[in-house]
């Protein structure tokens, strides 16, 4: 080799360590930097849609008009109430110890329950008591209400970590007088889910439940990674649960079948960020994302996907095809693609984001997020 090869050699060796050094480092970054959103300390949050809940019949609302954790089954948080200050206090219930989660409203009362296990049955009203029962388990968790029972959820004492591995209570009660409808030995911390006649909760066996609504009767159940202590959430067939492994699960609500997983930011040496937040869905947002003009090409490519083979080459030239095919400019092909695998319409280049996903995923998620079953 002549002196000037050699010197050719040695330099792009270096330039192409320092170029994985650089991309190494950014990586490890990434994945063990504290993410942080900083925001106003005068301003809580910057508007950019109008918060809007879903309608709900006003005969329903005026019976039960705060009936879960959330407001809603998608747990959106968002009040279609006239609620505006100034507030002025009506009534005070001293729950004698730490309220952990918010109550819920309906049928003339507020049920809550504080961590000790007392469960609270209040007139709205007036802050009186309706009832009131004492159970020897601990309350990390909101009530909810449906077809005039309240379902409550316990987990083991002591209060502040209880044992693995032993019972603890799903229950089902009246509104009207408390008394016990059904329970379950099931050691929960998550807000039940009520959707039609059943009942979803997570458990620290690392199981989601689904019980009959008038029975609590097991209709199905399902492992996941690690112990659920986040509430669920559904929309459009879907329940969706977070777990202490870092991990969400997408399963069908009549049969359990897990649809999708998809794993949160990882710190490496501490392993992944668990979930303790319950999801908020917004099925419109998808709807907006993926405009009906783009749905027929994606649809295409998830059946193209199916054989296509899976390098970023590949991909990038079928989205531009199949943009083509529909009389569509790329990146309405790309955008919406980005947002049914993503969740997001801004990602790195997309026929690499799709490379590294992998062909399985890829096609779950678009299969999902387009109604192809």
């Amino acid at each position: 080799m002549t002196r000037r090869r050699w010197v050719i050699t040695l330099v792009s060796t270096a330039v192409a360590l320092a170029a994985a050094a650089i991309a190494g480092g950014w990586w490890y970054q990434e994945q063990t930097a504290a993410k942080e959103v900083r925001g106003s300390s005068t301003v809580e949050f910057v508007p950019r849609e109008k918060p809007q809940a879903k309608p709900r019949p006003k005969k329903i609302v005026d019976e039960v008009p705060w009936p879960t954790f959330g407001y809603d089954n998608q747990r959106t948080h968002l009040s279609p109430f006239n609620h505006r200050p100034p507030y002025r206090q009506l009534w005070l219930l001293r729950a004698r110890w730490l309220v952990e989660f918010p109550p819920v409203a309906g049928y003339g009362k507020v049920f809550v329950s504080q961590l000790r296990g007392v469960f609270y049955a209040v007139d709205a009203k007036t802050g009186e008591w309706h009832w009131r029962r004492k159970f020897d388990y601990c309350s990390a968790s909101s009530p909810a209400l449906a077809r005039g029972l309240v379902i409550a959820t316990f987990i083991p004492q002591p209060c502040t970590k209880g044992p693995r591995g032993v019972p603890g209570l799903v229950i089902a009660m009246r509104q009207s007088d408390g008394r016990t409808v059904w329970k379950a030995p099931i050691p929960s911390e998550t807000s039940p889910l009520v959707v039609g006649g059943r009942v979803y909760v997570g458990s620290w066996d690392r199981r989601i439940y689904a019980l009959g609504l008038g029975t609590g009767k097991v209709l199905w159940s399902v492992r996941l990674d690690e112990e659920v202590n986040a509430s669920g959430a559904y929309a459009d067939g879907t329940v969706y649960f977070g777990d202490n492994s870092g991990t969400i699960t997408a399963l069908d609500a009549r049969s359990g079948t897990v649809r999708w997983k998809a794993q949160s930011f990882s710190r490496l040496r501490s392993g992944r960020e668990y979930f303790y937040a319950t999801p908020t869905l917004d099925p419109d947002k998808l709807a907006e994302q993926v405009p009906a003009a783009s749905r027929g090409a994606l649809a295409e490519l998830h059946v193209e996907f199916a054989s296509l083979p899976w390098t970023r080459e590949s991909l990038g030239a079928a989205l531009k095809a199949a943009a083509a095919r529909h009389g569509l400019k790329p990146p309405q092909i790309m955008m919406p693609l980005r947002y049914v695998v993503a969740g997001t319409p801004s990602t790195p280049a997309i026929d690499a984001v799709l490379a590294l996903l992998g062909r399985d995923t890829t096609r779950a998620r678009m299969a999902h997020g387009l109604g192809l079953r």
